[in-house]
């Protein structure tokens, strides 16, 4: 029997599904298997499906975007996701190390005679050499990269020497493999969040695809909610997504689960910057319509061309840090959504009124305490 090559796609965790893909393929003693990266987090069985790639004499792997988070993480150039803490609870205190070293030792590409293998993307224009890890692994900053400058889906400009097989993604939307003109292959098929797990056979390009059994992702986010307080960073969350996140959790119909007290942690967050925005408006009209009537004491300063108006007003307030606010509120109105957009974070909001001492209204929860020493807004 002639020799082959099975190149599976994300399998990330699902020991269940990758076993009935082995058996379906009927994995021979002189055939090779190579995940293209993702082989670890969301899944319910992150150590058999890495001991397996560690193991098997026949068995390799990409690097994926998930295994560099894991080896990032530890390095402490970021902060661990959920999927990365669940996956270093299950493997345990004990084998993370050896896990660590695993992936460190996982190439980003790999060229066979009849293509090439990348976990994520490709730069037009450039050989695999000159490829930036970003956009090889498929990370966030590489994706942002390339639409950069294709503004365009990648692949559709894709330019290498042979048909290009990658993961990361599932492009069709469906359980199914995605294929662009023959020249790109994705073979992330959905399979932690209940779609399938795709393997494609070389030399002869034939799919075969597994169902996946459950939307495990959903699952070990529930399972694990515990863990969900050390991997959502609540502080750097943007308006958007604190709301939606909290609306989300709130909703007694929604299948996402989470720990309540992370849920109290972001509502307070919530509470108070909506607070701290109420207060900051406030006191940005008060003081613009004091500066304004002094101003208008000293005669006819409406008559003035707006041009004076603006620069008598600036001589006035002088160097402030409210000064641009000041400026708006002068042109009028300014509302509350203005003035929040300018500031993408309910934190920074937060920051900015305790660096300048600005009052707040009474917390309607604590009605006795004075504004500015209601110390739970920091």
């Amino acid at each position: 029997m002639a020799r082959r090559t099975i190149i599976v796609g994300d399998i990330h965790g699902c020991w269940a599904e990758l076993e009935e893909l082995l058996e379906k393929v009927g994995l021979g003693d002189g055939d090779q298997l190579i995940a293209l990266g993702d082989i670890v987090d969301r899944g319910p069985d992150t150590p058999k499906v890495l001991e397996f790639f560690r193991r098997h004499p026949a068995a390799r792997s990409l690097l994926g975007n998930h295994e560099r988070k894991h080896l990032k993480a530890f390095r402490g150039e970021t902060k661990p996701a959920l999927s990365q803490l669940i996956s270093r609870e299950q493997i345990g205190q004990a084998h993370y190390p050896d896990a660590l070293t695993y992936f460190s030792s996982l190439p980003e590409s790999l060229e066979l005679p009849e293509v090439i293998l990348v976990h994520g993307m490709w730069e037009p224009g450039k050989g695999v050499q000159e490829q930036k890890s970003e956009v090889l692994i498929g990370t966030l900053s590489g994706e942002q990269y390339l639409w950069k400058q294709l503004r365009r889906p990648w692949y559709e400009v894709y330019d290498g020497p042979k048909p290009l097989i990658v993961g990361h993604q599932n492009y069709s939307q469906k359980p199914e493999p995605f294929i662009w003109r023959d020249r790109v292959f994705g073979l992330d098929t959905d399979c932690c969040h209940g779609g399938a797990l795709t393997a494609l056979i070389l030399p002869e390009f034939r799919f075969i695809s597994v169902p996946s059994r459950h939307d495990y992702w959903t699952q070990m986010a529930q399972q694990y909610a515990h863990l969900a307080a050390e991997a959502i960073r609540i502080k750097e969350l943007s308006w958007e997504r604190a709301e939606a996140l909290l609306g989300q959790w709130q909703d007694p119909s929604s299948e996402e689960a989470m720990a309540p007290q992370v849920v109290e942690e972001l509502r307070q967050l919530i509470f108070e910057a909506q607070r701290a925005l109420e207060g900051l408006h406030n006191y940005i009209l008060q003081f613009t319509e004091r500066i304004l009537a002094a101003l208008r004491q000293q005669g006819d300063f409406d008559q003035l061309p707006p041009q004076e108006q603006g620069r008598r007003f600036a001589h006035r307030i002088g160097n402030t840090p409210l000064a641009s606010f000041l400026h708006l509120a002068r042109k009028g109105p300014l509302t509350l959504a203005e003035l929040r957009n300018y500031f993408k974070k309910p934190q920074a909001l937060l920051q900015f009124v305790k660096r300048h001492r600005i009052p707040l209204p009474l917390d309607p929860t604590n009605p006795t305490s004075p504004d500015s020493e209601n110390k739970s807004l920091y």
